[in-house]
């Protein structure tokens, strides 16, 4: 089932975030990426979390509370998981130090959409 890029989540406020620049993320609307590109040292666990480090400063920094219709990071973030394991968990480690909704969004091949998964931070 192929996805519908029209379709996206009720506007509640969170940002959405695409881990990675793939698949159908492009079309869906996302707000920022984590990974725009290729990821050069996938497996170098410091250098990931530290561009996931720094890529949060940024979307903290520039993300206008305006913008993106009301989408802000203060109010939360989905996160779209595109299956890369290391990154998605240097985004759990990092982000939830500062973002209290975080929300994960997995492909459901089954039902051609993303479904959530609700990161517990306390």
């Amino acid at each position: 089932m192929e996805p519908d890029p029209e379709k996206h989540e009720q506007d509640d406020g969170l940002l959405r975030v695409g881990l990675t620049a793939r698949h159908d993320l492009c079309e869906r609307g996302m707000d920022a990426f984590i990974w725009n590109e290729m990821i050069p040292n996938p497996m170098e666990m410091n250098w990931v979390n530290a561009w996931t480090e720094t890529v949060l400063g940024h979307i903290m920094s520039e993300t206008d509370p305006g913008a993106n219709d009301g989408r802000h990071w203060s109010n939360g973030m989905r996160i779209y998981v595109t299956g890369f394991t290391p990154a998605t968990l240097a985004v759990a480690n990092i982000f939830s130090k500062h973002i209290k909704n975080l929300i994960f969004m997995h492909w459901d091949r089954d039902k051609g959409d993303y479904i959530e998964q609700h990161w517990r931070n306390e």
